[in-house]
């Protein structure tokens, strides 16, 4: 039986990392979420996982965050029954994600099965869409990705998660060859995000370094949330004097604000008007009409959840995200929390100025959001002494 239970993690496992991987270069969209119906299935049919992850209160959390914002479906103008079904289906794979990857954190192969490997494969993928620019740059002069990261925005996103997660491998990897290979890929992938030309995703990646030598340095959760403030004031502080500055906000901002002030105005007055506490439902129509221009969302993911759900809706998401900070930083210790915690950072910089939804389909904002939630779901599991989720902990040298 625990020879069973270890294939079948195994399976989820490898379903993780490739979906994973195939939003980094698959070129049709189906492949990822494909991957995803298949890893849903495979949890679905294994409740050992599902009584482990019940016992832990975050859980419920992010399950009442994802209940409600499907709720507000019921009150949505414009799509109809078929579109509030398919975003079940999506709230349910992603349930399923989360599981699985608490999960690995439960049984430690998340740094040492998925992370290397991961890191790995995004390297090579940062290195061909360099050789692509270098041989064919687009009109604007910035980097593109592959896959479901076609354009530069979330390309600069993705590799900045490939960064993290490569420099975080460089610790944990037991062999020199293996160290070798995570740096050059979060070298390659740092120079990816510097080629995209985000100017988010250039605050975003050095707060998430940041954030990630603090929490492998810093064994006192009072400390570290003391040096984390101190850190995100500083790099605040900077910011502001560069952009009040016309000299350098010229440099930063070649391309102006990109009416992300009037959007984010037009956006705040629409859901202070019609949808303060509940939202104006998560299948309403989030387009916006600037100057004659239009735009497709928000472009922010803390005012995506105000849209949809209001107030309540922000309050949950406080919750989630509150419950998961508290849970990383009190088990600094673990392997897997310094990583949870950059992820988290950087995410909640680039929800400054991007972000559609919290309910999407597998992509960076499940790498921003959801791996930091799961990675304290399984923190959590780990702490209340709940039996192993599929066998016995691997030895870290049976995987070296």
């Amino acid at each position: 039986m625990t020879s069973l239970l270890q294939d079948h993690a195994r399976v989820r496992d490898g379903l993780v990392l490739l979906a994973f991987v195939a939003v980094l270069i698959a070129p049709l969209p189906s492949i990822p979420r494909l991957l995803t119906y298949l890893l849903g299935a495979v949890v679905l049919c294994s409740p050992e996982l599902w009584r482990a992850v019940a016992g832990v209160r975050l859980a419920w959390c992010a399950v009442a965050l994802l209940a409600y914002l499907l709720l507000t479906s019921l009150w949505s103008d414009g799509p109809g029954t078929a579109d509030a079904l398919r975003l079940g289906v999506r709230a349910l794979v992603l349930c399923c994600f989360v599981v699985a990857l608490a999960d690995t954190v439960a049984r430690d192969a998340l740094h040492f099965h998925i992370g290397r490997w991961f890191a790995v494969a995004g390297g090579m993928a940062a290195l061909a869409v360099i050789a692509n620019f270098l041989l064919d740059a687009p009109p604007e002069g910035r980097l593109h990705g592959l896959g479901r990261v076609h354009n530069s925005v979330t390309a600069a996103q993705a590799f900045s998660v490939v960064s993290l997660v490569a420099l975080d491998a460089v610790r944990r990897v037991p062999t020199r060859r293996w160290r070798l290979l995570c740096g050059a890929s979060a070298i390659a992938a740092a120079s990816a995000v510097v080629l995209t030309g985000s100017r988010a995703a250039w605050a975003a990646l050095p707060f998430g370094c940041a954030v990630l030598l603090l929490a492998a340095k810093t064994p006192s959760p009072v400390r570290f949330t003391g040096l984390l403030a101190t850190v995100g004031a500083i790099l605040a502080l900077v910011a502001a004097v560069l952009l009040a500055n016309d000299a350098t906000r010229d440099v930063l901002l070649p391309r102006g604000d990109s009416f992300r002030f009037a959007i984010w105005e037009s956006v705040l007055t629409d859901a202070t008007r019609q949808g303060l506490w509940f939202g104006r439902g998560i299948l309403t129509p989030d387009d916006v009409r600037v100057d004659g221009l239009h735009f497709r969302h928000a472009h922010s993911m803390y005012l995506a959840v105000f849209l949809h759900g209001g107030i309540a809706a922000l309050l949950l998401f406080a919750t989630t995200l509150g419950g998961t900070v508290a849970t990383l930083a009190g088990r600094l210790r673990h392997p897997d929390t310094g990583l949870a915690l950059a992820l988290l950072a950087a995410g909640a910089v680039f929800w400054l100025t991007d972000g559609r939804q919290l309910v999407d389909r597998v992509g960076v904002h499940w790498w921003f959001f959801w791996w930091p939630v799961a990675t304290a779901v399984g923190v959590g599991v780990r702490a209340r002494g709940i039996p192993r989720m599929a066998g016995e902990r691997p030895q870290a040298r049976e995987l070296a």
